[in-house]
């Protein structure tokens, strides 16, 4: 992806619909699955939703990846520490090409962090 401004708009609205459709897709699973779930996406606290069955608690990361072959994928470093806060409450369900033929993975930690990618600039005040 280039530095286009409409480039940059459709890669990230199609990424957008892939995070939503995983989102959907994993809620239905575990409901399914009598999961009782809280969607807190929108919170910031390093997890998508919060669901408990049986007196169970999971702490779920959604991930939507469009490629089936994907080798990793990417957690910011609040999802990492979460990981690492949580421990065995806390999963990844990565949800492969859920647009079309949707395969769901079931991660939990410890997590092989590949490396740290940039993802911030600090600019300065002039």
């Amino acid at each position: 992806i280039g530095y286009d401004p409409e480039e940059v708009y459709e890669h990230e609205k199609h990424k957008k619909e892939i995070e939503n459709k995983a989102m959907e897709i994993v809620i239905n699973k575990l409901k399914e699955d009598k999961w009782e779930v809280e969607d807190v996406h929108e919170d910031n606290l390093g997890y998508d939703l919060k669901a408990i069955k049986d007196g169970n608690l999971r702490y779920i990361e959604v991930k939507g990846l469009s490629d089936v072959n994907s080798e990793s994928f990417v957690m910011t470093s609040n999802e990492y520490n979460a990981s690492k806060f949580y421990k065995e409450n806390y999963y990844v369900y990565l949800v492969l090409d859920p647009l079309n033929n949707p395969i769901i993975k079931e991660l939990s930690p410890p997590f092989e962090a590949q490396g740290k990618l940039i993802i911030q600039y600090e600019i300065k005040i002039k």
